[in-house]
């Protein structure tokens, strides 16, 4: 028997994907089932066992070197690069195939019944994009894990139940690449931060694996230049010029994505920011491409009391509130990315 006493409340708390990952718990899972002279079955497996349950399943590792859309291939130079290999690949898959929302380990839809409803799971789409990329002759492989909100990977308690899904890796010399079909405003490297696990799985084949960290594979990053002038009324005005990369990128181009036009998507960005925009310009914000620019010129008018100007030099709110209000703190922080 087992009891607990004064256990503390696991509160959800900002920038930790689940606070489970830190409770105190027992577990327990059957290993043998024997009864003497009759019956003995081991329920006991290793990661290995895994790899090879996982190669010779009908629904993911038998797809892997088929290449069911190759009818839907790009062109690709002969001269091309791995990274411009993969990019033109993954565009014309995308092209066709949108995420449907959906987390998944093995292929749930036929690739004609995917093209032709124009979704799918993210695994319907990387088994997909793994066929396409291994008949380009790239060495593509999957990387199996567990996403951050469901918890931590069990490492110690093998078992295929933990595992929620898979990404893509292609392995250029020293190299490695990541993708995956639910990064839809993405890159090459850039995928969600539920996907960035500090213990993933890549299956070479069936007795070949590896233990991968690729909780820094994707970073945030925003550089910006302002150049504004202060009136003697508080009011400022300037131009802002910005270069977002890798999940800032993503964020941005979703929202102008689900922005009904680009009045909306500018007006969003004036009520966030507190400020009026006078011109707008962007570049890449529609491209599949590593990082985008955005241009605008503002007017902001700037607290004042008495004969003091408080004058915010980044103009737009990062963070206008802090997310850590709780007087104590026991789990860490959880950033979603580098």
């Amino acid at each position: 028997n087992y009891y607990g006493y004064n256990l503390p409340e696991l509160r959800k708390e900002p920038f930790c994907f689940n606070p489970r990952n830190y409770g105190q718990k027992v577990a327990a899972e059957l290993r043998t089932v024997e009864i003497p002279g009759s019956t003995y079955k081991n329920f006991a497996t290793t990661w290995s066992d895994i790899d090879k349950t996982l190669m010779e399943s009908d629904d993911l590792g038998k797809m892997l070197n088929k290449n069911y859309l190759k009818d839907q291939m790009p062109a690709i130079p002969a001269d091309a690069t791995t990274e411009e290999k993969i990019a033109t690949i993954y565009k014309s898959l995308k092209a066709k195939v949108k995420w449907n929302k959906d987390y998944a380990l093995f292929a749930s839809e036929k690739a004609s019944t995917i093209l032709k409803n124009g979704s799918g799971k993210n695994s319907d789409i990387n088994i997909r994009l793994i066929g396409m990329l291994r008949d380009a002759g790239l060495n593509a492989y999957p990387v199996v894990l567990r996403t951050r909100d469901e918890g931590l990977l069990p490492f110690a308690s093998p078992t295929i139940q933990a595992l929620s899904t898979f990404v893509v890796a292609v392995k250029d010399g020293e190299k490695m690449f990541y993708l995956d079909g639910s990064a839809e405003d993405g890159y090459i490297n850039v995928i969600p931060s539920l996907l960035l696990a500090e213990k993933a799985r890549i299956i070479y084949d069936e007795k070949h694996a590896d233990w991968l960290d690729i909780s820094k594979v994707t970073n945030a990053s925003t550089i910006a230049y302002i150049n504004a002038s202060l009136q003697p009324d508080g009011t400022i005005t300037g131009t802002r010029s910005e270069k977002l990369g890798g999940l800032s990128a993503m964020g941005l181009r979703t929202h102008f994505k689900l922005a009904k036009d680009s009045t909306e998507f500018i007006k969003d960005i004036e009520k966030e920011d507190n400020m009026e925009i006078t011109s707008f310009t962007h570049e890449g914000m529609t491209d599949y491409a590593p990082s985008l620019k955005v241009n605008y010129g503002f007017t902001a008018q700037c607290e004042s009391a008495g004969d003091l100007i408080y004058v915010k030099p980044l103009i737009d709110n990062l963070m206008s509130t802090s997310p850590f209000t709780s007087d104590t703190r026991e789990m860490p922080i959880e950033m979603p990315s580098v």
